[in-house]
């Protein structure tokens, strides 16, 4: 029998923290993300924030949640997580 697992791989998910197979939508592979997620920086004065893409985003089908997955995980500034479009960033 397979248990399902965090993401970290540590700890066994336990019943409450499964999703339905209506919540999720992609774990990421195969499909187009929906939204991507970046860290901001905002930087003093009149300058403008800096813009880090660090993961992509899969929103659930009942539209009540997202499948995120990071490629860094940032210390400080901010994360947004804006919907993804057709123009290459």
């Amino acid at each position: 029998m397979k248990v399902a697992r965090h993401a970290t791989g540590d700890t066994p998910m336990n019943k409450s923290q499964s999703a339905s197979p209506q919540a999720n939508t992609s774990n990421g592979k195969g499909t187009a993300p929906t939204h991507i997620v970046y860290q901001v920086l905002d930087r003093e004065g009149d300058k403008s924030a800096i813009w880090t893409r660090i993961g992509a985003a899969w929103s659930h089908n009942d539209g009540k949640g997202f499948n995120i997955t990071l490629t860094a995980l940032p210390v400080d500034g901010r994360l947004s997580v804006r919907v993804a479009s057709e123009a290459k960033n």
